[in-house]
């Protein structure tokens, strides 16, 4: 990609909130749950997704189609009603068991301008390897019109690489790793170092092209001549 984005430039990288959604896929048979009184009847379970292999996320559409990423970089789309998802793919970085593609969002307009954010391991850059990637996703099921909202110093030697994103009105959040590559204190400190962007809530602009990727303007940090930093040897 020749649109390098960094997620805040030279600046500090900023912290934000993140909600969490829980969303189960299984690929295989897992233990059965049982649930007990006004549960057991308020609560209907239906099969949504079949033949999955190692889904990593779920994103439902304005018009009920569920969207299922795989972590070897297949987007499955299925509609209600129909038996067989329309499917693409996104080239991704599988060769580790917990890289690959691993989040994915809908932008809150998706009615008008069809934005799907990704959260991909792409390529052999350990020091850039985690990317967040928007495309359209057409009618057909199938995506088009990449474009890079981070594509650089989200690092990925090895595991934890995170993978959470959430859109809230223009803003993505984003949840990276801290890599799992310092793994014994004092070593593993890379989400306390405000000068690496591993094990961080991220907040950048989607608002348009233009700012696409910036941190926002009230970020907590902005514009802060010196910040506490960390060595990223060891």
């Amino acid at each position: 990609m020749t649109d390098r984005r960094l997620p805040c430039s030279p600046r500090p990288f900023v912290l934000g909130a993140l909600g969490a959604l829980g969303l189960l896929l299984a690929s295989s048979p897992a233990g059965a749950l049982t649930l007990a009184a006004a549960a057991a009847t308020d609560l209907n379970k239906d099969v949504a997704a079949e033949g999955l292999g190692e889904p990593t996320d779920v994103a439902e559409l304005p018009d009920g189609r569920l969207v299922v990423i795989e972590r070897q970089g297949n987007v499955k789309t299925f509609t209600p009603g129909m038996d067989d998802p329309t499917q693409d793919h996104i080239d991704v970085d599988s060769s580790h068991n917990e890289r690959g593609l691993l989040g994915i969002v809908i932008d809150q307009d998706f009615a008008t301008n069809q934005f799907v954010y990704f959260y991909a391991s792409q390529g052999n850059d350990a020091a850039n390897r985690q990317k967040i990637l928007r495309y359209k996703l057409g009618a057909d099921g199938k995506l088009s019109g990449l474009k890079p909202v981070i594509d650089m110093g989200l690092q990925g030697p090895a595991n934890h690489n995170g993978g959470g994103i959430s859109v809230y009105g223009k803003v993505l959040f984003v949840g990276v790793g801290d890599t799992g590559k310092n793994n014994a204190t004092p070593h593993n400190h890379f989400a306390s170092c405000l000068n690496l962007a591993n094990g961080k809530v991220l907040r950048v602009s989607i608002a348009d092209d233009n700012t696409l990727g910036q941190p926002l303007a009230d970020n907590p940090l902005m514009n802060v001549a010196m910040v506490t930093g960390c060595d990223n040897s060891g």
